[in-house]
């Protein structure tokens, strides 16, 4: 019996030093990880663990901690009615919302793989545009909100940029934004021309026709959703439309691009 249990205790330092050696090996990929770690476990876990040490006891906020034990379980169970229904109301959305929501998935994806190519591009698109839509409308909201809660609006506001074209007027500031763009062209036109020996005419010819184009399918969108009031209807139902005008002009006027994204596509899908 001593001798098993030596060889286990053996056998299990072994695998420890193992293990050891293969973290020191793989050192970088933690050091990749450990931002994420670090965030993860002071934003989820050590939030979980107080909570439960906190259950133990009881809490005012105003006076340090004293420990009660499971009393406040006891009155949770016993006294608190609305959490008995709460429980039981999570359970059955629960066996419900999850078996169901499973299987529709499935089926949903399913049927989508068996469609022909270009038809299950489309459905692809309808069944991702609303979680994509409502992700960007966010971020963006956050970014550039039109106050001083806005991320890049407030940068603006302490350095004092916007008030310094907001006393000229919007149409000052529409002209500062569009001269903008304009120099970001022109300093990109540059370095395509220093690195590939892109000629000012040829950048013009490439550029000029998909810019008209984007103004085009830009305004159609915005007459076209007007009756829209929902923000988050209003952002998918733009960005749909936006990329089956823009792909169905650039399929209309025969694109070069176009033409040679769809055989890229489609030698990688012989090749599979």
């Amino acid at each position: 019996m001593q001798s098993t249990f030596g060889k286990y205790m053996h056998l299990k330092r072994e695998r420890i030093a193992y293990g050891w050696q293969k973290v020191k090996r793989m050192k970088v990929c933690y050091l990749f990880l450990a931002p994420y770690a670090i965030l993860f476990f002071t934003f989820f876990i050590l939030p979980i663990a107080t909570s439960i040490c906190y259950s133990f006891t009881y809490y005012n906020i105003l006076e340090p901690p004293k420990f009660i034990g499971f009393q406040n379980y006891i009155n949770l169970i016993l006294q608190d009615e609305v959490f008995l229904t709460a429980v039981r109301n999570t359970f059955v959305i629960a066996i419900i919302t999850g078996p169901l929501g499973y299987i529709m998935s499935f089926l949903f994806a399913w049927f989508i793989n068996e469609l022909p190519h270009w038809l299950r591009t489309i459905a692809v698109v309808v069944f991702y545009a609303p979680s994509i839509a409502g992700n960007v409308y966010l971020i963006w909201t956050t970014i550039f909100s039109s106050d001083s809660y806005g991320l890049m609006n407030g940068f603006l506001l302490q350095m004092g940029v916007i008030f310094a074209f907001y006393r000229e007027g919007m149409t000052m500031m529409v002209v500062a934004y569009s001269a903008f763009n304009i120099l970001w062209l022109g300093a990109w036109q540059i370095f395509a021309k220093r690195i590939i020996g892109v000629s000012t005419m040829d950048f013009l010819k490439d550029v000029v026709p998909f810019m008209l184009c984007a103004a085009v399918v830009m305004g159609v969108c915005h007459l076209a959703t007007l009756s829209i009031t929902n923000n988050w209807l209003l952002l998918g139902v733009r960005l749909l439309l936006a990329g089956l005008l823009y792909y169905g002009v650039m399929r209309l006027l025969n694109v070069v691009i176009l033409r040679e994204c769809i055989q890229f596509v489609k030698s990688k899908k012989v090749k599979k």
